[in-house]
């Protein structure tokens, strides 16, 4: 029922990226002395905060993805079913894209830097992307073997 990704790769990056997730969590609900900004203004100021719970759910939907990866395999009404290598490339970067967003709250409420939400954004939104290139990249070059 709940399954790593097969390929050896995308289960350690997995598992990675949950296990800082999971680590940034603890530290901001240890260090932290109150809310901390989740939403933030066209200037960089935040203007929304949740308290450090809220960082466990994102952790929580990181781990699980990483168990994914068998849905992306199954066939759906209108849908493909994806490769091994593809379907353990999209867990993982789901995984890393909820863990980024858990990290770069994370970093934030600990030291307030306008970089610190530039590199997050940048981050959160190539990770996934990225992932699946990579995915695609390795196929390519297996098949040509």
């Amino acid at each position: 029922m709940f399954r790593l990704p097969p390929v050896k790769l995308w289960r350690v990056l997995a598992l990675v990226w949950a296990a800082a997730s999971v680590a940034a969590s603890g530290v901001v609900t240890v260090c932290s002395a109150g809310p901390v900004a989740i939403h933030w203004g066209s200037g960089g100021v935040p203007n929304g905060f949740a308290e450090p719970w809220m960082l466990w759910g994102l952790s929580l939907l990181s781990v699980l993805s990483m168990f994914t990866s068998g849905s992306w395999q199954r066939s759906s009404p209108g849908n493909r079913p994806l490769s091994r290598e593809m379907a353990s490339a999209a867990a993982a970067g789901l995984a890393a894209l909820f863990s980024l967003a858990a990290l770069t709250i994370a970093v934030y409420s600990l030291w307030q830097a306008g970089t610190v939400l530039v590199l997050g954004t940048i981050a959160i939104l190539l990770s996934f992307p990225a992932c699946l290139l990579v995915a695609y990249l390795r196929d390519k070059i297996r098949r040509k073997k």
